[in-house]
């Protein structure tokens, strides 16, 4: 059985989100079968142990070359055979094969119209195996493909904190509630930024 593991912060964010959907689910389409498990927090004092929910581990040996050196794993994400690791001192976001080999890096730092500032956060749409990227300085959220290129970007009137991609116009946002934003915890909205 594999499993894949993602930080403890994420998982909490996407607990949130979870139940957020669970309750507003029953407006869905249509049913989509999810890959994962459930992991209740609450029952752990202070310590979680991996064994007492996972099988095994094994890890993969990322390609090192002077193109994808990576200072740290700030956040990952592993779609279908790709990695996607976001470098934790602003090297941008590699993405490697699920062997480990080396494939692209995304990087376009700049004020330019197809560029970012700085990466906060980012996700992934499975589906046009496009990458979101959220520039928190000017508030935009960018779409590349998986090899970098640029395909569209629009305005958050808001800083996020978090976000997500569920299909062709929704995401989902997240903003603490001591941030003294207009909007703060979870809420969904399309690419113009209309909130429901």
């Amino acid at each position: 059985m594999k499993i894949t593991i993602f930080f403890m912060r994420k998982i909490c964010i996407w607990c949130s989100v979870f139940i957020l959907f669970c309750l507003i689910g029953s407006c869905s389409v249509n049913e989509k079968k999810m890959n994962g498990f459930m992991l209740d927090l609450s029952i752990y004092k202070n310590d979680v142990k991996f064994s007492e929910f996972v099988d095994s581990l094994s890890y993969i040996h990322l390609e090192t070359n002077d193109s994808c050196l990576i200072s740290g794993v700030e956040y990952l994400y592993v779609v279908d055979d790709d990695i996607f690791i976001k470098d934790i001192k602003g090297g941008g976001i590699f993405r490697f094969d699920i062997s480990g080999k080396f494939i692209s890096r995304i990087n376009s730092f700049g004020s330019g119209p197809k560029e970012f500032n700085r990466i906060h956060n980012f996700c992934v749409d499975r589906k046009h195996k496009s990458i979101y990227i959220y520039d928190d300085l000017r508030r935009r959220i960018i779409q590349y493909d998986y090899n970098g290129v640029y395909l569209s970007d629009f305005k958050v009137d808001q800083a996020l904190s978090d976000f997500c991609y569920i299909d062709e116009n929704t995401f989902v946002f997240f903003r603490p509630h001591f941030s003294g934003e207009k909007h703060n915890g979870v809420w969904y909205t399309d690419k113009e930024d209309r909130k429901s």
